[in-house]
């Protein structure tokens, strides 16, 4: 027994120093893209080569090529009042003093897979392993990137946001990935991955053709005095620079003719994302973030406004995430279009003003990604590391919260969410 309770732990930890060493040595195996883009879409191929190199022989059962997308969320909870918490992953001592638990989902949204290694011919053999001599080798490969994710909506683009805002982050991410499956469970595979940028395709032609859709409101102005709101926009979406937004408004009055000073258009994102608490309960948490289109002065004075002349040159400058929906993760947009209106002829004049909002659900499609338009920035991962580490955990507005919560002062919830 002591014999092989010491050839036990002698294989372990030779298998546990094994996978540490080729884990993390990347000159074993490299991972080589041709051409690589700078945004990928749905329907792209990407071709390179798998590089190994060993000073023995390996026996290996292949090598495989993997491309897939993965939708994730992070909560920290505290164990004590069962709240969220404002806390960096690498605050190790804080998590262990204050006795913090991470809350994580994550799904796959594809996956396609090409295997390198063995060559046809190889596997009518039906060998079980194969022999790759000592030296360098190199493997061509060609794989496709889905038309569709595997809920059957569109590929989802690259997000990322880890800032651990309301306690949390989230992320959407593409990438590819090679391995060397070695025939040995007690020998780690070598791997090597790579993050890809993803934008999902901008069908012009289906932008251009789209119906128009209707966003309305009724507002009261004064007592006795009704004004109709009414805007349209493409039923297919809304599209990002360079392309203007095709937006039409009119306001009709009833009863005696209004005057619209001017118009505010805004365009709210919301991000929602799904995560569980240490008592597995389901919570579903929200991210807004407004941008402003443009804003127009205007002094049109009538019972019947057209004012989609002075909408004309609204843009989505930059970039903005385009819609998509996940059952763990989706972003959405909502149409915000400020109006300043007053009674015309009235004694008091601007004080009498009001402003009224009209809001609407939009869809925001993928900018038009083309050698001959300007090239967009998308945060990804990198860039949310060099801004630096989150905030660190504020331990006087934590006892300040705990005593609120023990006098019965504090009323809100230990989540900025609502239950599903």
């Amino acid at each position: 027994m002591p014999i092989i309770s010491n050839l036990a732990s002698k294989l372990y930890t030779q298998g546990v120093n094994a996978y540490k060493t080729r884990s993390i040595n990347d000159k074993e195996i490299t991972l080589q893209i041709d051409d690589l883009k700078d945004y990928y879409t749905n329907g792209d191929i990407v071709n390179g080569q798998v590089i190994i190199e060993f000073h023995e022989d390996i026996t290996v059962t292949g090598i495989f090529v993997k491309l897939k997308c993965d939708i994730g969320t992070r909560v920290f909870f505290d164990e004590r009042n069962k709240r969220g918490l404002l806390f960096s992953s690498t605050d190790e001592e804080k998590i262990a003093k204050h006795n913090l638990r991470i809350s994580g989902s994550k799904r796959q949204v594809y996956r396609q897979d090409v295997q390198v290694f063995p060559t046809e011919d190889l596997m009518k053999s039906r060998a079980k392993t194969y022999t790759i001599a000592a030296g360098r080798h190199v493997y061509d490969f060609s794989i496709k990137f889905p038309e569709l994710g595997s809920n059957g909506q569109a590929l989802p683009p690259t997000y990322w946001q880890g800032t651990f805002q309301d306690n949390a982050y989230f992320y959407c991410e593409h990438s590819i990935k090679a391995t060397v499956k070695r025939s040995s469970s007690f020998t780690a595979d070598p791997r090597m991955e790579k993050t890809l940028t993803v934008v999902p395709y901008f069908d012009q032609g289906a932008f251009e053709t789209s119906a128009m859709k209707t966003i309305s409101d009724i507002f009261e102005l004064s007592k006795g005095t009704r004004v109709d709101v009414q805007a349209l926009v493409p039923d297919y979406g809304l599209p990002q620079s360079p392309y203007p937004i095709p937006l039409q408004l009119a306001v009709r009055s009833y009863g005696v003719p209004v005057t619209v000073q001017n118009i505010c258009v805004s365009l709210n994102r919301i991000t929602q994302w799904n995560s569980r608490d240490i008592r597995r309960q389901k919570y579903v948490l929200e991210d807004h973030k407004s941008v402003v289109l443009g804003v127009v002065p205007l002094n049109q004075s009538g019972t019947i406004l057209d004012l989609s002349d002075s909408l004309q040159n609204l843009k989505i400058t930059g970039y903005s995430t385009p819609s998509f929906k996940h059952e763990l993760l989706s972003v959405s947009y909502e149409l915000l279009i400020g109006i300043t209106m007053s009674l015309e002829g009235c004694a008091y004049g601007a004080h009498n003003a009001q402003l009224f909002e009209l809001k609407g659900p939009v869809h925001v499609l993928p900018p038009a990604l083309s050698p001959s338009l300007p090239s967009v920035h998308i945060t990804t991962q990198a860039d949310i590391q060099a801004q630096g580490p989150p905030p660190a955990f504020d331990s006087k507005a934590e006892m300040e919260y705990t005593n609120d919560l023990k006098s019965g002062q504090s009323k809100r919830p230990y989540l900025p969410a609502y239950q599903e």
